[in-house]
């Protein structure tokens, strides 16, 4: 006898869209896929996904498998509907012709019967139908005992990935401007000053890793807007040649050092306007 289903066609949809027959079969194997499938059904689904990567179609879509291999998807694509199928009642022969009209496509929105009453309904059809209405289920009309093809089968296409973190427009290096570029400046001339001035005078600025290097680092990190990650860095690196040890004759300590420019240069690479930086560099100042 005819019958009339509801059955969740979203998900099915959702299913072809974006499983894999190997990611399906890893799930009946593992025991996790507890659709609606009697032991039976669910070997039959598991004979025709191993059928399907002997074949290499293991690693495409279920919709694709479906449209290269109709035969078995025709079966595969029962199986699936069964599997997600809520409630499925006999339809009166004398009510058949009438579901036949109203349900004409392989499956159709519940509001079809409701937009035509269907005179002298039995009881448990205007429930199965209420509920399709109601859960948001798609109703099947089924003459036989397979599920058709969806119409739109060749366009239900994967779900698009959501957009990748990478994707998003990467910091652009710009001149400093305004109070920033004045404050740089002023950074940087001191620094420089710091060690000419003593020059000029015929003398070796006796510690120009300090207080000017600082100086003259401080100027460029104001200058690209540089993250805490940047100022940290930076002053890690800073440290190292004003390290007590770091002198001509004194005993050198290997470990610190390098760990404190290792740990510094780590931070500067974590600063995307460092990163800008020196893109802007390699590209030619462009």
């Amino acid at each position: 006898m005819a019958a009339l289903v509801a059955y969740d066609e979203a998900q099915v949809r959702q299913v072809l869209r974006d499983t894999t027959p190997h990611q399906l079969l890893l799930q009946i194997h593992a025991g996790t896929y507890d659709r609606r499938l009697t032991s039976a059904a669910l070997s039959e689904l598991s004979a025709l996904l191993q059928a399907w990567e002997q074949r290499a179609l293991g690693m495409v879509m279920l919709r694709d498998a479906l449209v290269v291999d109709r035969q078995r998807g025709a079966q595969v694509y029962n199986l699936l509907c069964t599997a997600y199928t809520v409630a499925r009642l006999p339809v009166p022969p004398a009510l058949a012709a009438t579901f036949a009209t109203l349900l004409h496509e392989p499956a159709s929105a519940p509001q079809a019967l409701a937009v035509q009453p269907i005179p002298a309904l039995p009881p448990d059809l205007a429930a199965l139908i209420a509920r399709a209405r109601q859960e948001g289920l798609s109703l099947a009309w089924l003459p036989g005992t397979s599920f058709a093809f969806p119409a739109d089968l060749e366009a239900l296409l994967p779900t698009p990935p959501p957009p990748l973190r990478s994707n998003a427009p990467l910091p652009r290096f710009e001149q400093p401007t305004g109070w920033r570029r004045t404050l740089a400046l002023l950074l940087a001339l001191a620094g420089v000053a710091l060690l000419a001035v003593p020059l000029l005078l015929g003398e070796v600025p006796g510690q120009p890793a300090r207080l000017p290097l600082g100086l003259m680092t401080l100027a460029l990190l104001v200058g690209i807007r540089a993250q805490w990650t940047g100022y940290l860095g930076s002053l890690c690196i800073w440290l190292v040649p004003n390290l007590p040890w770091f002198h001509h004759g004194s005993s050198f300590a290997w470990l610190p050092t390098l760990g404190l420019l290792t740990f510094g240069t780590v931070l500067l690479m974590m600063d995307s306007y460092v990163r800008a930086l020196w893109r802007w560099i390699r590209q030619g100042n462009g």
